[in-house]
């Protein structure tokens, strides 16, 4: 009796003189109260055009071109073309490839960490020191290396890293104040 009444109070049933009374509810209706509609599931695509409130950058190049997706594809079939092409063009292509990638890679990195929707402050800095590095050890000196080197890169990184955080918060915190 306990267990009607209960069910009774959960519908909200009530007599003329205010109590509470079982009201009988048809199959289907009880079958329809415990099946859900499925909620519409958002594309795989979209899921990942919002972060903490920050929307994805659009390119420079407007959106309906994907530049940095065909470089990036450009960029990795040098790179695994270089694996099979003849021994001597293999260095050309793998490097070529790579550098390619890297180079888009950086551009969207770059795109996403100066409109405040992702972090990539450890990438950003570490790019220019390795370009710097490699640039002063092939038209510099061969000598670049060692404890001295690598001390002025870590300051620099160090430096770079800093700067390029407190970008990226004020950003974060201007695209969150404009949703």
């Amino acid at each position: 009796m306990g267990a009607r009444k209960k069910k009774a109070r959960d519908r909200g049933a009530s007599g003329p003189d205010g109590e509470r009374i079982a009201v009988a509810v048809p199959p289907a209706k009880r079958r329809e109260r415990h099946v859900r509609s499925p909620e519409p599931q958002p594309r795989l695509a979209r899921r990942f055009d919002e972060r903490d409130g920050v929307r994805r950058p659009e390119p420079l190049w407007g959106a309906r071109v994907p530049a940095t997706e065909i470089g990036l594809f450009l960029g990795l079939l040098l790179f695994v073309s270089g694996f099979v092409a003849p021994v001597d063009q293999r260095p050309t292509l793998i490097g070529g490839g790579a550098l390619l990638a890297t180079g888009f890679v950086y551009e969207l990195c770059l795109r996403e960490h100066r409109s405040g929707f992702k972090s990539h402050t450890m990438l950003l800095a570490f790019v220019p020191i390795v370009v710097l590095h490699t640039l002063v050890f092939f038209l510099v000196t061969e000598r670049w290396a060692g404890p001295i080197p690598l001390f002025l890169e870590l300051a620099v990184f160090g430096v770079l890293a800093a700067v390029l955080h407190g970008r990226f918060r004020t950003a974060q915190v201007r695209a969150q104040a404009q949703r």
